[in-house]
């Protein structure tokens, strides 16, 4: 993105007056220093950020998309609550195209915007500030020295959230109950999920954070445990062909269940490695082997990010 002059001027004296205003009063803000209240105030800061940047690249995309014919269809579609998602991302692609733009012309438009949203810059200095503070307390616990600051695709973000929704690692004697708690388990050889009228078993947001958020940072930063995510895959793409069949439409060369599969069983090899990174850190050595090592007698596997 290419600003011009006079909106970097703007940006540069918004950041610089909220930088200097929040070194005097970041102080008063966090009451406690501690870690809990400062990872909650960086998650909604985060929330913050992130529905201000959804909502500012959906103006931009009504900017852009205001003069053609297929906005009017395209603004029922998306009111429609039964409306096709994929539907909707072609016409408004069409749109787009025929008015000579593409998704890069809405994120640069939107960026402008952002560049000289009071608020947005606001969120994103304070959220800075807290990522630091958080930084000093992450930096003496070994979990994240020793362990977590090594793994590509974690950021003082996903590390706050993830020992922020685990908790104690040591209250979990196994991996296995680890992966209950975060909803990874298989129950009657189905993955665990949420049913209507149903007790959840497991911790939504822990599950959420696993699968959304951290598999997905470890395929784009080519983390270390990448290399699971590709095993699987290929293993799966070998025996498991009938997976390449869209169980609805019947077309081949369906991939989602490979891609799904994969990233699971990589978020998993990452967790039963947290489970035991989390033990010694606490000068415990852990009570128990893997499952696959423990009952079904396969060899124990180098760590793929060792702890230390």
């Amino acid at each position: 993105m290419t600003l011009s002059t006079a909106e970097r001027q703007i940006k540069r004296s918004w950041r610089k007056e909220l930088s200097s205003s929040l070194g005097d009063t970041l102080g008063e803000m966090i009451v406690a220093p501690e870690f809990i209240p400062l990872a909650q105030q960086l998650f909604v800061l985060d929330d913050v950020k992130t529905r201000i940047g959804h909502q500012t690249r959906a103006a931009a995309q009504n900017m852009l998309l205001g003069e053609s014919e297929y906005y009017p269809e395209i603004l029922k579609m998306q009111r429609d609550k039964g409306s096709d998602r994929k539907s909707i991302a072609r016409l408004i692609k069409k749109a787009l195209t025929e008015r000579g733009y593409d998704n890069d012309a809405i994120t640069e438009l939107r960026d402008r915007k952002l560049a000289t949203h009071g608020t947005y810059q606001l969120m994103d200095v304070t959220k800075r500030e807290t990522e630091k503070a958080l930084l000093g307390i992450l930096m003496n616990r070994n979990i994240w020295t020793k362990y977590l600051q090594q793994v590509k695709g974690i950021s003082v973000l996903t590390a706050s959230k993830l020992l922020y929704h685990v908790g104690d690692v040591t209250r979990f004697s196994q991996p296995s109950k680890l992966m209950k708690y975060s909803g990874l388990s298989v129950v009657n050889g189905e993955a665990d999920r949420l049913r209507k009228g149903e007790e959840c078993s497991y911790k939504p947001e822990l599950k959420a954070l696993l699968l959304g958020v951290i598999g997905d940072n470890f395929m784009r930063s080519n983390s270390q445990y990448r290399r699971v995510y590709d095993d699987r895959k290929k293993y799966t793409a070998e025996h498991r062909p009938e997976w390449g069949t869209n169980t609805k439409t019947k077309k081949t060369g369906y991939k989602a269940r490979y891609h799904a599969d994969a990233k699971r069983v990589m978020v998993k090899r990452f967790l039963i490695e947290f489970w035991k990174a989390g033990w010694l850190a606490e000068g415990l050595e852990p009570p128990t082997e893997p499952y696959a090592v423990r009952i079904l007698g396969h060899d124990l596997e180098s760590d793929i990010v060792s702890y230390g």
